[in-house]
């Protein structure tokens, strides 16, 4: 009942701000001194934050009020965390090893033996994974009581990253491009490369059959389970330094990037918009969604934020971008079809249109006005040849050309 109060009269503040203030984040009241490391959420979306030097930080009420749990561990710069979605076991990781909490941090006990770890993360079944810098892959199958190395497949032992697409099914990331994917809970793994001079893969989330790869510099990647090809995703992006990926349950993307804040796509990664109103600073170290929708973010000085209302919107709600958006046509090449998706700020009138290379008018796909919001048009080409075209979108002061091809 507790839960169910503070709930609800938090969503009453958080749609007061969504009215009046218009910020995507809110600034909880964590001040937590050092650089927030990771944010993990409980099912009871109880919320953790390890930070670089002052140890792991808990609430209990969406970040209004925090206290240190900092019992049984040796040293206060926490690398990672993670939480296991079944029992709410909590794992965290300092320099000296693996250290386990069964009573929500209130007591930590180390894990003996453990092999050094660089990140933690824990699946569907609440079976814990550990990246280790050298040695691979360790695995808890026991509630992070024991752990074991699972390497079998592996070529490159420096694991940066895990990413989870059901129980069963288990991606991993190393440097130079290297992904490998398990079907049987990480007992043995097969390498699938991206493109040469992708880059460090540091993150990884896994939605509906489609693979998300974050890269160290040349931004975002995506590609079936099956990885027959790698597409890349960065329209919009003004920032390719990914360090984090999030998916929500409505299929959205959040990537942190370095230095340029979050950025949002609606569509599976094919458009990006900043997603930084409220934030005061940009340099966001962390990021992590809840079960029930929220969003959270971590910075370098301790702050923690709070998306100012859940991210899990239902379809039919409308999410207003900060800017006008003209996102890169999907798919494209295409043929005969394609859909152009666009966001307004504000309303007005709209005219998208479409013109071959030499500046010809082709089509009038909209010419009306329309509510500010997330909108698309289809394209069919019908009639036309094969070749190169522009779509233009222009609305008020704003106008934006982007290329696009046919091929029949």
């Amino acid at each position: 009942m507790k839960r169910i109060t503070v709930y609800t009269s938090l969503c009453l503040v958080l749609l007061t701000c969504k009215l009046y203030a218009q910020n995507f984040w809110v600034n909880t009241n964590a001040s937590l001194g050092s650089k927030v490391t990771a944010i993990v959420i409980n099912s009871y979306n109880e919320i953790f934050a390890s930070t670089e030097s002052n140890g792991i930080h808990f609430s209990s009420d969406y970040g209004e009020t925090w206290i240190s749990v900092n019992n049984g561990l040796t040293s206060n710069t926490i690398l990672s965390l993670a939480v296991s979605p079944i029992t709410q076991t909590l794992t965290a990781l300092d320099y000296s090893g693996i250290f386990r909490s069964t009573d929500n941090g209130t007591s930590w006990s180390s894990i003996a033996g453990t092999i050094f770890t660089m990140n933690l993360d824990c699946n569907l079944n609440g079976d814990f994974f550990g990246g280790t810098p050298v040695n691979g892959v360790i695995r808890s199958t026991d509630d992070g009581l024991t752990w074991q190395l699972t390497n079998s497949g592996l070529t490159q032992f420096s694991i940066y990253s895990f990413g989870f697409a059901d129980s069963v099914m288990v991606f991993c990331s190393s440097y130079d491009a290297t992904v490998y994917r398990s079907t049987n809970y990480g007992d043995s793994w097969t390498s699938i490369f991206l493109p040469a001079g992708s880059g460090d893969v540091n993150s990884l989330a896994a939605y509906n059959g489609i693979l998300y790869a974050g890269t160290g510099g040349q931004g975002v990647f995506a590609t079936d389970y099956n990885q027959i090809n790698w597409e890349v995703k960065n329209n919009g992006l003004l920032s390719t330094n990914i360090r984090k990926i999030k998916i929500n349950s409505n299929g959205y993307l959040y990537v942190l990037t370095l230095n340029g804040g979050i950025y949002r796509s609606l569509d599976s990664g094919n458009g990006w918009h900043e997603f930084n109103s409220g934030l005061t600073e940009l340099t966001v170290s962390s990021l992590a969604l809840a079960p029930d929708g929220f969003l959270y973010c971590g910075t370098e000085s301790g702050k923690i934020f709070r998306s100012s209302s859940t991210t899990s919107v239902d379809e039919g709600e409308e999410v207003i971008a900060e800017s006008f958006i003209l996102n890169q046509n999907y798919p494209n090449p295409f043929n005969p079809t394609t859909t152009i998706n666009y966001s307004l700020p504000v309303t007005g009138f709209v005219t998208l249109k479409v013109y071959d290379v030499l500046g010809n008018e082709v089509r009038t796909l909209v010419k009306e006005e329309k509510s500010a919001g997330s909108h698309k048009a289809e394209f069919r080409a019908d009639g036309l040849t094969s070749g190169i075209y522009f779509y233009r979108l222009q609305s008020g002061d704003f106008v934006e050309s982007i290329k696009m091809i046919l091929l029949k």
